[in-house]
């Protein structure tokens, strides 16, 4: 076992167990995951009714609450991620309708999303996520340049550049040499890191996080899913889209399952099993929680 470019332990596999290789990867114990912090609220944030997109998706409805974190699951393939960017603006809608704190919504662009106060993470970190070339300061802050601006010259200031990095870094406990470090020099925990910093700097009403956590690893994973906790602790609504069944369960209050990209599950308490989303996903049964929706 290595951590940090050291070496730590040694062991026969009959001598260790899946609780101590944890301990010696981070070097601390870690829960499997970090317990849930929000509780949701009244008032709906984010409401979708009878939502088409092209072939992708078929009338699909849900809703998510300020302080809650609502999962959407499903085999790849079934329109997770088509729901995301329709709601972030990347995805024009063909029927349907969106509101947003109440008021009708409907995005022509992510610029519109982001004016809105919604954040998004892509699934693909290093494809459509991370700018390699850019610094860490650079590709956290690119999705508020606009407010960065001079007001009269609007040219970039970096003070107020220098000010959004330095908040994020330590609010998510980025750890990386200094704003000016190329973000592919990080590794990926604190890449992914940047990312929900870049997500969070619009306003964080609403956050849409694909596949939050895919990439690194289990002392990351426990740091990201603590961090989504304390934003919906302070008001803040997360649709998370995830393919990792044990993420998914763990820490969303609610799960959307779609399937063909319709809404074929809507599970909640007990209902919230492991069993009941597949059963959704991959047959012809369908489950619908009453409670909580």
């Amino acid at each position: 076992m290595l951590r940090d470019g050291r070496h730590v332990r040694t062991a026969a596999l009959a001598d260790t167990d899946p609780d101590e290789l944890v301990r010696l990867m981070v070097g601390r114990d870690i829960a499997a995951a970090a317990p849930r912090a929000g509780v949701a609220r009244d008032e709906v944030v984010l409401d979708l009714a009878g939502v088409s997109a092209g072939r992708q998706l078929r009338d699909v409805s849900l809703t998510v609450r300020a302080g809650e974190i609502v999962g959407i699951g499903g085999v790849a393939g079934a329109g997770q991620p088509e729901v995301s960017q329709v709601i972030f603006g990347a995805l024009p809608i063909t029927a349907g309708t969106m509101t947003f704190d109440g008021a009708p919504y409907r995005p022509g662009s992510p610029a519109d999303a982001m004016a809105t106060g919604i954040g998004f993470l892509h699934e693909d970190r290093k494809a459509a996520g991370l700018l390699p070339d850019l610094s860490v300061r650079d590709n956290l802050t690119i999705s508020v340049l606009g407010r960065l601006r001079h007001a009269l010259t609007r040219l970039l200031s970096p003070a107020a550049q220098a000010g959004v990095f330095a908040d994020y870094r330590n609010r998510l406990a980025i750890r990386a040499t200094g704003p000016d470090q190329l973000i592919g020099q990080l590794s990926g925990g604190n890449q992914q890191k940047v990312l929900l910093g870049r997500a969070l700097a619009p306003g964080g009403r609403l956050l849409i996080l694909n596949e939050p956590t895919r990439g690194v690893d289990i002392g990351a994973k426990f740091e990201i899913h603590q961090l989504i906790n304390e934003l919906t602790a302070d008001g803040a609504a997360v649709l998370m889209i995830s393919s990792d069944l044990p993420e998914l369960l763990g820490i969303s209050d609610r799960v959307y399952v779609l399937a063909g990209g319709q809404v074929v599950g809507h599970l909640t308490g007990a209902d919230l099993t492991e069993e009941n989303v597949i059963m959704c996903a991959t047959t012809e049964r369908r489950i619908f929680s009453q409670a909580g929706v």
